[in-house]
């Protein structure tokens, strides 16, 4: 069984603090992951408005004070925006290191945000940003694409349809789907995440490594989210213990395109899911559910 390790890249000061640590944890373990990166403008600081417009989102800041750096939750308010892709040396070094790479976003909190009410133009835009951004990086356009916070919409998903994307990892889910928008079913496989999130179990369990391995199953491959400003500052020597007993539970931890290109074999045996607005639990607002 793998485990699909996802670092998502949602911020300029996460990538430039949790990119090297993460690093020396995967050369430790001899394990290679997906990261995700967002390349355009940090703008976190911004996020404070879903006190107002996300139920549940006060609670989960007051369970997960502290998580996330004191420069990220400024971003774009008392302290300038910085791109992501500021920091290409470092983001291509991932790659260099033999780890995939895949797109994010181009303004995350944008996307999360803003998505379910963006016209089809909007969405378009939006993804021609990040992929052009994400090309002068790295030389070339995306292979894969995960949305930011899982917030996905019909239009977000026809229009990531033209990319021509090996794979997408936009929902959460038991496992690889084909997703049907319309009666239509897309080329562009999906990989679910399957596992919760540290933020999603802080402060509702006594352990969250005991919690993360307890809800993997056992007979299936598992995708874990993690993201540089949690697991790559203070929930690194967590995650670094989080990777071995994974390890001596029999799976085999490495980056989404290998679930991917499994998948890929049996597509006709696939199940085919619409993604729909849903609820998980420690997260606020509505991700994409595969149902």
């Amino acid at each position: 069984m793998i485990l699909g390790l996802r670092v998502d890249v949602d911020s300029y000061d996460g990538a430039r603090e949790g990119i090297p640590t993460l690093l020396g944890i995967f050369e430790r373990a001899r394990v290679r992951a997906t990261f995700f990166v967002s390349v355009g403008p940090d703008r976190w600081g911004r996020a404070a408005i879903r006190a107002f417009t996300k139920r549940g989102f006060l609670s989960k800041m007051r369970r997960t004070r502290g998580l996330y750096p004191v420069k990220t939750m400024l971003r774009g308010t008392l302290l300038p925006s910085r791109h992501v892709s500021e920091l290409a040396p470092l983001l291509r070094e991932v790659r260099e290191r033999g780890h995939e790479i895949g797109l994010h976003a181009w303004d995350h909190v944008r996307w999360q945000d803003a998505l379910p009410g963006m016209s089809d133009a909007e969405v378009e835009r939006e993804l021609a940003l990040g992929v052009d951004a994400f090309a002068q990086v790295y030389g070339a356009p995306p292979r894969s694409i995960a949305a930011p916070g899982w917030v996905v919409s019909d239009a977000h998903l026809l229009a990531q349809e033209k990319l021509g994307l090996d794979y997408a990892s936009d929902a959460r889910g038991e496992g690889p789907f084909v997703p049907v928008v319309g009666g239509r079913e897309l080329a562009t496989l999906q990989v679910a995440t399957t596992l919760p999130t540290v933020d999603e179990l802080l402060g509702l369990c006594p352990d969250v490594n005991d919690a993360t391995l307890a809800a993997a199953r056992g007979d299936r491959d598992e995708v874990y989210v993690l993201h540089t400003e949690v697991e790559g500052r203070g929930f690194a020597a967590s995650f670094e213990r989080l990777v071995a007993r994974f390890t001596e539970r029999g799976f085999e931890p490495g980056p989404l395109e290998r679930i991917a290109a499994a998948a890929r074999t049996r597509k006709g045996e696939l199940p085919r899911r619409r993604l729909v607005p849903g609820e998980v639990p420690g997260r606020s607002g509505l991700v994409g559910v595969a149902v």
